[in-house]
């Protein structure tokens, strides 16, 4: 896909909280939950979490998979994902590894094992990886381990202090966009990607202002309501 693809459209990529092996579900609970859920997302239907018709789905959700999941929907609505991608992410926690999607994964100890997703191949696009030190779903070990496999296309990495994994998923405001922004200033990039990384940072200071005036916007729309 690199080779036929992202190495002609895309200049670098930016990873939020990149998760490679889950830290939920692992072992054999983790396997029979993982069963049970699939079969109560089967039954009621349900193809993306909080994406389309969701409100029609919303209560057979908390009727067939219970309170913890009417509970999430705060985290969906920040970061709407499809079934088959939990269903994806799940796989990967229950094997600590990072693999291909297994379509027959349920039936049996023979089809839950697919082949490594080859991140150790990337060999075009550079990559910058930021993640967060509180962030229990996708720990930041396997972010590093991670890093090491992709090897030298990863440029630059940043720490973001006490962020969980959660707070990637509704980082759309200025404060965050501003240690984003900083972030980015201080990372190097790869040899031969200078140009490419200034216009992609010009980019980003456009998503900035776009940004800031989207919050002017709606502050003055709200200030305008309350009059």
């Amino acid at each position: 896909m690199e080779e036929s693809f992202y190495k002609e459209y895309l200049r670098g990529a930016i990873l939020l909280a990149p998760c490679t092996k889950m830290n939920i579900l692992q072992g054999t609970m983790g396997y029979h939950y993982y069963n049970d859920m699939v079969d109560q997302i089967d039954l009621i239907g349900l193809y993306g979490l909080h994406g389309h018709n969701w409100e029609e789905f919303r209560p057979e959700v908390c009727a067939h998979l219970g309170k913890y999941w009417c509970d999430q929907e705060r985290v969906w609505n920040e970061e709407p994902m499809s079934a088959r991608t939990l269903s994806h992410f799940f796989q990967m926690g229950i094997e600590g590894r990072f693999q291909e999607y297994a379509d027959s994964y349920i039936q049996g100890k023979q089809h839950r094992i697919t082949a490594d997703i080859p991140i150790e191949n990337i060999s075009h696009t550079p990559i910058a990886v930021f993640y967060g030190d509180a962030d229990r779903v996708c720990p930041m070990d396997t972010v590093e381990w991670m890093m090491e496999t992709v090897g030298h296309m990863v440029y630059g990495n940043y720490q973001f202090g006490g962020y969980d994994h959660s707070d990637f998923g509704k980082a759309n405001d200025s404060v965050f966009m501003n240690e984003l922004h900083e972030a980015l200033s201080h990372l190097q990039p790869h040899v031969g990607e200078h140009e490419e990384i200034v216009h992609f940072e010009a980019d980003l200071d456009r998503a900035i202002q776009t940004e800031y005036e989207h919050e002017a916007r709606e502050a003055e729309i709200d200030h305008e309501m309350e009059m």
